[in-house]
């Protein structure tokens, strides 16, 4: 959608707070909704920061919150309070600032002084610098400055903000460094005074003994964004005619919501819910497709819809490609030819979508329905519902309905834990009664913000210091929180005291029932996914009971005051302060608000039932019966959270697994897995295949019966779905299903062949089509739980292995020949010699076997800075700092005075590059001819090879480019065409590396990070002999190795889709790519890559630091050839441009 530039009025002075929204929400026209002058003054509880209040904390105390982004506000600036005397407790001088103080009073200050809210009023030269004509920015207000004295009486600062937020967000980090390069442009004048290259965010502690703990960052990955916001996209933005944006889910907690909801009716937003991805996506397929530059509209989605069907046999791969993903957005149906979501807009009635679930149970017993508010000041309950209903009768279950509320003027620590005691009580009798009924049953909740709530409050309850909260309450919030949640926050119920004892789950107990199906299901998730309504955005409960709960069930029910019962409502009425305690109006709200749920679920039953009579088919699953978790007692807390961790990870990947085959089954088609033709039978255990698609997924020999084969329809894709991979795990002997490995696949033939080897007891028939799935397996699991069980049953608190645990450092100066000899250990002789030679050296961190993959993604609980890392890599796990907390990822950057010696054996100019990334004290090795002879400028006659060979540059980049425009519209092509001239560039610097005498040819690795680049790189240089060249298809399988001469491939133009840009802007695999070489990085890239149009990147941490990363390669190759002579320096040396094949332009030589 756009707005255009007749609705914008007289613009205001634009705040840092504010631009940084722009991170959070990524929408253009917010930055023009908040430069509005007649939005400025609007009452939504939104930020005076950066508007030059220094005095703020008054505006705290006589503030009236009226609502809950008001309520933030106010808990933002008690948390800077909090700060302020936490950091005065520590000694650290803090100076309240007033208009009197100003910036040349830092060059003055002394050494550890903490100015807060000094003001700053932006130079004119950053307007210069920035080339920002028609904007102006208010006066800035950091939060806190601290001083740093530094060599030769120079002085540095130290730039922090204040966040009450769980984490740190891009938005904070935006903040920052915005204030960071605004200050750079005011201290440049004074002598002396500089900006340090580290910012930090102060973020709520969950320690007892701090209310803080400050999260550091490098400036310099970001810096580069914010320069390019201010001199490119901000000026582009307000200066534009139109602004492209997009309503959805995400706009709920804007300060222009409202504004927005109604602007967004009759747009594309009405398909709620919808991803900016995927909005792009339907807007440039329908763009395509239309004449005039008009927006985008629901009209227009109807008009495609109608086409999509049409010439579908005639499409090309890539067509089809396109036609799946837009019918997948707008859920197209097959038997109407239409979308529901247009049905939906004829009827004005919600319409069952009919997407098969795996999350979303088929029938049940009893709906346990939890709802739950929150005081946003505080981040505390005030109030909790809990009601069970009876599936078949739509009531409620006597004696297990209740509602509990603390009025405003009440409310303390102590009421609050008395407010949790009742609701783990009152949970606890509902949990015993579905047991006692052998019921199946599920809890609901409706919203993913009631989930947070409940969790996080049932985890500070069990943290609690012990002599605020009995032990009792503690115990029953444990085992609440162990039968409602299934994910990774379990392992931060424990302390971090090596000798307590503890408890988790014992899921290898429950393997069958365990995660197949949720317990706790949020019922907005289910209805945003299988419910269409005729509504911009998101769906509000007056939408939901408009269209979907009152046409449904007619006159069941009679929800008069509905708005009433939104959370955000709740809370409004509650912290006004003004409610007769006797009338019970909070309480009453969360009963209505648990019957809407039940009326909500009872609607979506009944739409399901109206809608198809292939209900199994939608809802794939039905619940176990409901049995309480069992717990298993461990007397030493890590053994108990690395047992823990390890079920839950192999769970993880089960799941993981089998997501393919539900999507898949979702699709109605094999996008997922692999689509094959059966041949014949080459002896009775393989059988050969033709590959009809893969989806580009790698496929190798494998061991162990490691894919499943099933026929390539929807009930046999079900029966796939259903397949317990984790009953079968280890022992397959009785699989009810066919599994097989790839005995080898044959990429000779046009049309690839694959090999299958397995039992094949049924009968395959020719020419029919099969699907063959990935399974989880591992036969290693029960042996792993056996021994840690085993460990913490010895109770050997000073064993070997305990002592590395609770301290990585001290064990490693212990004589650790000496532990082991006392252990009985079943070795040969020669074994025995062989660790203990090994044992005499210091302790060594090892990187696991390659084929095991990377660590799984997952989000895990933040912990403090002592906590023992259980799920990052064994390097992240055992080493420590000298005071026994963990490094951290964001510690990872050498400081003053530090030595340290990393990676392979790199050269000096290598080695200075990494001394920009690291710091100045990263500790260069020793390393004789580490540069590349002098010869091997003269073997090729393309110049371009002599200058990428040339031992002038440690690191070149080679930058494909692509001078014909009618290639550079098709994105598609294109991409083609890059791989293509990748591929020639590697082959003419292998000929080159080739020609060179046998004892002075350089060892070469190429680095393909993609399956598809590998193969055909392999395929060319088939013919050429071998020269010590190594082709490692991803990063994962570098660790450890290194050679002369690394090339890493990055040609890459088309990056749609986020995975793909997750993937190649990943700064940890980029720092590994690079730091493999001993004497030369070639990286073959593109300027898509160099300079991303896109928002996403910056946005996403591991991205923007990924492209941050490569920023810093390019500028480091323009800039450090200081020693070359002023002719060959204008020349670029280390920038090869090289333009792509087929291009009809005459190839330049530059």
């Amino acid at each position: 959608m756009n707005v255009g530039k007749n609705q914008m009025k007289e613009k205001k002075p634009l705040a840092i707070s504010e631009l940084s929204q722009y991170y959070f929400y990524n929408c253009e026209k917010l930055i023009r909704l908040i430069s509005d002058k007649g939005n400025s003054n609007k009452d939504n509880g939104r930020s005076n920061k950066d508007k030059g209040n220094s005095n703020k904390l008054k505006y705290k105390n006589n503030g009236e919150i009226k609502n809950y982004k008001m309520a933030i506000k106010k808990r933002g600036l008690d948390f800077e309070l909090k700060v302020i005397n936490e950091l005065i407790k520590k000694g650290k001088d803090v100076i309240n600032c007033n208009d009197d103080i100003m910036i040349h009073d830092l060059k003055n200050a002394k050494n550890d002084q903490i100015f807060y809210q000094m003001k700053f009023d932006v130079p004119d030269e950053f307007y210069d610098e920035m080339k920002m004509d028609n904007i102006k920015l208010g006066a800035f207000v950091p939060d806190f400055i601290e001083v740093k004295e530094r060599d030769y009486g120079k002085k540095e600062i130290i730039i922090y903000d204040a966040k009450a937020s769980k984490s740190t967000h891009t938005s904070h980090q935006f903040q920052v460094a915005s204030y960071a390069l605004l200050l750079e442009f005011i201290v440049k004048k004074i002598s002396g005074l500089s900006i340090s290259n580290t910012g930090g965010i102060f973020l709520p502690s969950s320690q007892s003994n701090t209310p803080f703990q400050l999260e550091k960052f490098r400036l310099d990955f970001f810096l580069p964004e914010v320069k390019k916001f201010f001199r490119n996209k901000l000026p582009e933005i307000i200066n534009a005619k139109t602004s492209t944006w997009h309503y959805n889910s995400r706009c709920r907690t804007c300060d222009f919501v409202n504004v927005c909801r109604k602007d967004a009716i009759g747009s594309i937003s009405m398909t709620p819910y919808l991803s900016l991805v995927k909005a792009e996506d339907l807007k440039t397929f329908i763009s395509d497709r239309k004449s005039g530059n008009d927006d985008v509209d629901i009209e227009d989605v109807v008009e495609v819809i109608k086409e999509l069907d049409i010439r579908s046999d005639n499409f090309s791969s890539s067509e089809k490609d396109v036609n799946r993903r837009i019918k997948h957005i707008v859920k197209y149906d097959k038997r109407l030819k239409s979308s529901p979501y247009l049905k939906a807009k004829e009827t004005n009635q919600a319409q069952f979508i009919k997407i098969p679930t795996a999350n979303f149970p088929r029938k049940t017993d009893h709906n346990l329905i939890i709802t739950m508010s929150l005081d946003y000041s505080l981040s505390r309950p005030f109030a909790w519902g809990i009601c069970l209903y009876c599936t078949i009768s739509g009531r409620f279950i006597k004696g297990h309905r209740h509602t509990v509320s603390i009025s405003k003027d009440k409310y303390s620590l102590k009421s609050f834990i008395e407010l949790m005691n009742i609701f783990v009580t009152k949970l606890e009798e509902s949990f015993k009664y579905l047991q006692e009924n052998k019921s199946r049953a599920c809890v609901f909740v409706y919203s993913d913000q009631e989930k947070k709530v409940i969790q996080d409050a049932l985890l500070e309850i069990i943290s609690m210091d012990e002599s605020n909260i009995s032990g009792e309450i503690q115990q029953k919030a444990t085992s609440c929180l162990f039968n409602l949640f299934e994910d990774s926050s379990l392992l931060a119920t424990q302390n971090n005291v090596t000798e307590s004892s503890t408890k988790f789950p014992n899921i290898s107990k429950e393997w069958k029932e365990w995660r197949d199906f949720p317990r706790l299901i949020i019922l907005e998730h289910a209805i945003s996914e299988n419910i269409a309504i005729h509504v911009p955005g998101f769906y509000r409960f007056i939408d939901i009971w408009n269209q979907l709960v009152k046409p449904t069930l007619k006159d069941e029910y009679n929800f008069k005051d509905i708005e009433d019962i939104e959370l955000e409502n709740i809370f409004a009425l509650w912290v006004s302060g003004r409610l007769d305690p006797k009338l019970n109006i909070i309480n009453k709200l969360h009963s209505l608000r648990t019957n809407f749920v039940n009326a909500t679920l009872r609607a979506y039953y009944k739409l399901l039932e109206n809608s198809t009579n292939y209900i199994s088919s939608i809802l794939i699953f039905t619940p176990p019966i409901f049995t309480l978790t069992k717990f298993k007692e461990f007397k030493h807390n890590y053994l108990g959270k690395l047992c823990f961790f390890k079920q839950f990870e192999a769970i993880t990947e089960c799941n993981q697994n089998k997501y393919d085959r539900i999507r898949d089954f979702m699709q109605g088609e094999a996008v997922y897995g692999s689509k094959l033709k059966f041949e014949e039978f080459c002896n009775s255990e393989t059988a050969r295949f033709t590959l009809l698609s893969n989806n580009g997924k790698e496929l190798e020999s494998s061991l162990y019966k490691s894919f499943i084969l099933v026929e390539d329809n929807s009930e046999a894709v079900l029966k796939a779905i259903q397949f317990s991979d984790m009953k079968y795990r280890a022992d397959y002997s009785k699989s009810p299903l066919l599994l097989v490995d790839i005995f080898k696949v044959d990429d000779s033939d046009l049309q690839k062949k694959i090999y299958l080897k397995g039992t094949f007891s049924t009968n395959l028939k020719k020419e029919i089509k099969y699907r063959l799935y990935k399974r989880y397996y591992d036969y290693n699991l029960d042996r792993v739980m056996d021994t840690l069980t085993t460990m913490d049953k010895r109770n050997e608190h000073e064993s070997v292995f305990m002592n590395l645990l609770k301290d990585p450092n001290k064990w490693a100066l212990t004589e650790e020949v000496e532990q082991f000899k006392k252990i009985k250990l079943q070795m040969s002789p020669s074994q025995e010699e062989i660790s203990k030679k090994i044992l005499e050296r210091r302790l060594q961190i090892v990187w696991g076997p390659p084929q095991f993959g990377p660590i799984l993604q997952a989000t895990y609980p933040t912990f403090s800075l002592n906590h023992f890392l259980i799920f990052g890599s064994i390097l992240q796990c055992l080493m420590r700092k000298e005071n026994g907390n963990v490094i951290h990822e964001e510690n990872l950057i050498l400081r003053e005075g530090q030595k340290h010696n990393f990676g392979p054996l790199t050269n000096e100019k290598l080695n200075s590059f990494f001394q920009m990334i690291y710091g100045k004290d990263y500790k260069i090795s020793s390393l004789k001819e580490t540069k590349l002879l002098p010869s091997l400028l003269f073997e090729d006659p393309d110049s371009r090879i002599k200058r990428i060979l040339s031992p002038d540059s440690a690191i070149i980049l080679v930058k494909l480019m692509a001078r014909n425009k009618g290639l550079r519209n098709n994105p598609r092509t294109l991409e083609d065409k890059f791989l293509q001239t990748e591929v020639e560039v590697v082959e003419k610097i292998y000929i080159s590396i080739n020609n060179v005498e046998e004892t002075k040819k350089p060892s070469l690795l190429v680095v393909t990070p993609s399956h598809r680049q590998r193969i055909a790189i392999q395929l060319k240089l088939k013919r050429y002999p071998n020269i010590n060249l190594q082709i490692i298809d991803t990063t994962e399988k570098m660790q450890g190795k290194e050679t002369d001469i690394v090339i890493a491939c990055f040609g890459f133009y088309n990056l749609d889709k986020t995975s793909k840009k997750e993937f190649v802007f990943k700064i940890n695999r980029w720092n590994v790519a690079t730091s493999r070489a001993r004497s030369k990085v070639i990286i073959i890239t593109t300027d898509k890559m160099l300079d991303p149009e896109d928002i996403e990147i910056s946005i996403n941490k591991k991205m923007r630091e990924g492209r941050a990363f490569l920023n810093m390669i390019e500028n480091w190759v323009q800039n450090n050839d200081n020693n070359i002579g002023e002719k060959r320096k204008r020349e670029n040396i280390g920038i090869i441009k090289w333009t792509i094949s087929g291009d009809e332009k005459k190839q330049r030589n530059d």
